[in-house]
């Protein structure tokens, strides 16, 4: 498994001391940090910190100045910028992905000379993490050890009929047939299972424009409609959330000085 586009944003309150100087450190249990932004932090092993910086409160700095894809990005397929060539694994450069769905940070992160909206990081996963639920053409069951979501199940009534059901919880262990469920979703109301979504992440924690940014950052292929995914059948058969334990304990962070409040949401997608 992977761990894609994580972003971490911060909101200082009123009696924020904005010459504090704060560091971060994220973990990915039994994984692997294959690429971080801005990346003037230290790895060791499967964990990044960002060390000792600082944040402007109501002074965004937008986009502007993360890395583009290419060194002139007015010419898409030129060389790549010196960022994006540093990759561990040559992958894909997520940071020069940001400008396709960041929207409005009202905080700038200044650390080590870089002005950044967001701090980011991928990963791998530990090679024995699996999806924590398994499903058929009727059921999904949790097999995981802890409650998950909410989450969207997806059947295919036919090839080209997709229904999507709402499971708003799912206990570790237990089954939901699609039979004793009602049908929220089809394709002719799209947007509406998208806005569920987004009520969904802002319920978790996420600001409206966060929101935005999650949905953004995976509507070209998890929350795209299926016929606009490569002509696959469908995108997805279940896509949900993270319980916040789980996350804290495959993927720990820790903040210094810790804040007031932390609020983790992660996706997951089990894919036909």
């Amino acid at each position: 498994m992977s761990l894609d586009k994580p972003l971490i944003y911060f909101h200082p309150d009123e009696n924020f001391d904005e010459n504090s100087e704060i560091s971060v450190t994220i973990r990915v249990e039994n994984g692997e940090i294959r690429e971080v932004w801005p990346d003037g932090g230290s790895l060791d092993g499967d964990s990044y910190t960002w060390p000792n910086f600082r944040i402007s409160p109501n002074n965004s700095c937008g986009i502007e100045d993360v890395p583009t894809l290419y060194i002139d990005s007015n010419e898409p397929g030129g060389p790549l910028s010196a960022f994006c060539s540093q990759i561990r694994d040559g992958g894909v450069c997520e940071t020069a992905e940001m400008h396709a769905y960041l929207g409005d940070v009202p905080h700038c992160i200044l650390i080590d000379e870089i002005h950044a909206p967001v701090l980011l990081y991928n990963a791998y996963a530990d090679p024995e993490q699996h999806s924590p639920v398994a499903a058929d053409e009727h059921s999904v069951t949790n097999i995981s050890d802890d409650p998950i979501g909410p989450l969207w199940a997806t059947y295919m009534r036919s090839p080209q009929e997709r229904l999507v059901y709402r499971i708003d919880r799912l206990e570790a262990g237990n089954s939901v047939l699609f039979a004793d469920l009602q049908t929220i979703y089809t394709d002719d109301l799209h947007e509406e299972l998208i806005q569920d979504i987004k009520e969904s992440l802002q319920s978790a924690g996420l600001t409206d424009s966060e929101s935005d940014d999650f949905i953004n950052a995976w509507r070209p292929n998890v929350l795209a409609l299926p016929r606009d995914v490569s002509n696959r059948t469908t995108p997805w058969a279940v896509f949900g959330f993270y319980d916040g334990e789980t996350i804290d304990q495959i993927y720990p962070l820790s903040i210094d000085p810790m804040p007031d409040q932390v609020a983790r949401v992660i996706g997951f997608t089990l894919e036909h």
